[in-house]
């Protein structure tokens, strides 16, 4: 399993959108110097980029979900117990 996958990644994305959106504030400022249409355009940006990494978090919440669901039932499940068997067997030897 991916322990501590979960946390990893969505400390990976809020860092890598902090810097994006600091590099996009700059852009924005050199693009219009009209406080109405600047203010319009931070308000789409800041939708459009949460709602992107949002999205994007619950598509890899759900890819971890499935492969933890596979792990712990069916064949994978039955190998981890076979494996527990046998690592168990081994030590008390």
């Amino acid at each position: 399993m991916r322990r501590g996958l979960e946390t990893l990644t969505l400390d990976i994305y809020r860092i890598g959108q902090y810097i994006a959106w600091r590099l996009w504030i700059n852009i924005a400022f050199d693009l219009t110097s009209d406080p109405q249409e600047l203010r319009e355009l931070l308000d789409v940006s800041a939708k459009s980029v949460n709602e992107f990494i949002e999205a994007t978090l619950a598509g890899i919440a759900a890819q971890v979900q499935l492969e933890h669901d596979e792990l712990t039932r069916g064949n994978h499940a039955d190998r981890l117990e076979v494996v527990g068997h046998l690592l168990g067997r081994v030590c008390l030897m």
